[in-house]
């Protein structure tokens, strides 16, 4: 799994040539209605990131869908982009031949498996993306390869110069010892504990990418506050919170002035609780940057923490058995 995270440059990079260099159809670069990602799991939060990049760049709506079921707004002139890392997940398959049967624009991600056959059943584009690697650790793949797909139908929400700078920083930080002591010491500060994170809503992609990391890495469960709403809700859970000795926060600073003050504020009044709270600065200067610095942070300190906790970070026994009941319930033929 340390192998996969610190190699990410390397992912991102190839992901982004072999996108950009493929031809979309004609009627794909009509400007749709609004943008719908389909994902479970490690590929689905892909979307989430898309959604987080596109909200100061498109003036469409931009959508992220975890489940087997698709709203009924979207149409014929709805672009939805399913991605799974196997090509095999049955809701994301299920919810995609929904938006087939709307005649929507679809654009298939996967590494293979049904969603490739699909692909090729409906005269749809389908994308390659590296296979062999853990769908969680193959973050870079899927999210270079999107990027690079809106580019081409003209929708970036990014710059190719923010592309640039921030595969050169990914390369950068996987060869840092900075990287490396700033993981271990998250996985330390989470060593026994019940992890929080906090975050603003820009970062609320982050946040969950974080929790479900150290979800899967390290098998424990994560709690997530996302700020300002956390100001009118969860403040008052921490006026007489229980069980405290077995928490641990992590506050993701991302370098905004009317959020780190909320955030600085919300770490107050946890921390007065007798939780202790770290700060994790996200380092670059675009948003791109920045969930991809703290991707990579969590990412690793959730590896550690597995070898900490002697845990096996690749092996997920009940995700396995929860995937034998999906496909039970969903049937494709």
């Amino acid at each position: 799994m340390m192998e996969y995270y610190l190699t990410w440059h390397n992912q991102a990079k190839k992901a982004y040539e072999q996108a950009i260099s493929i031809s979309m159809p004609e009627t794909y670069l009509t400007k749709p209605n609004g943008i719908v990602f389909i994902g479970m799991g490690g590929s689905g939060i892909v979307g989430d990131f898309v959604v987080a990049l596109a909200f100061d760049r498109l003036n469409i709506p931009v959508s992220s869908i975890k489940d087997y079921r698709i709203p009924s707004w979207i149409n014929e002139d709805t672009l939805v982009i399913s991605i799974s890392y196997s090509g095999n997940t049955r809701e994301t398959i299920l919810a995609t031949l929904e938006a087939l049967k709307k005649k929507s624009k679809v654009i298939m991600i996967s590494s293979g498996g049904i969603l490739k056959s699909l692909s090729e059943k409906y005269k749809v584009p389908h994308i390659n993306v590296e296979k062999g690697l853990v769908p969680r650790a193959a973050l870079p793949s899927m999210l270079f390869t999107v990027l690079a797909s809106l580019e081409k139908l003209g929708m970036p929400v990014v710059s190719r110069d923010e592309i640039t700078s921030s595969i050169e920083n990914l390369k950068l930080w996987c060869s840092s010892d900075e990287t490396l002591k700033e993981s271990t010491d998250i996985a330390e500060l989470f060593r026994n504990s019940i992890p929080i994170i906090i975050s603003c809503s820009r970062f609320t992609p982050l946040a969950y990418r974080l929790k479900n990391e150290f979800n899967e890495n390290s098998k424990i469960p994560v709690k997530v506050e996302v700020v300002p709403e956390w100001g009118h809700n969860d403040i008052v859970g921490w006026e007489k919170p229980v069980a405290t000795s077995s928490m641990k926060c992590l506050i993701l600073d991302c370098n905004e002035n009317m959020c780190c003050e909320i955030l600085s504020f919300a770490g107050k009044i946890i921390s007065e609780t007798g939780v202790e709270c770290k700060t994790l600065k996200l380092k670059g200067k675009s948003i791109l940057d920045k969930l991809m610095y703290g991707s990579l942070i969590g990412g690793l300190a959730s590896v550690h923490l597995a070898k900490l906790r002697d845990v096996n970070p690749i092996e997920t026994k009940s995700i396995s058995e929860y995937k034998k009941l999906i496909v039970k319930l969903i049937s494709i033929s």
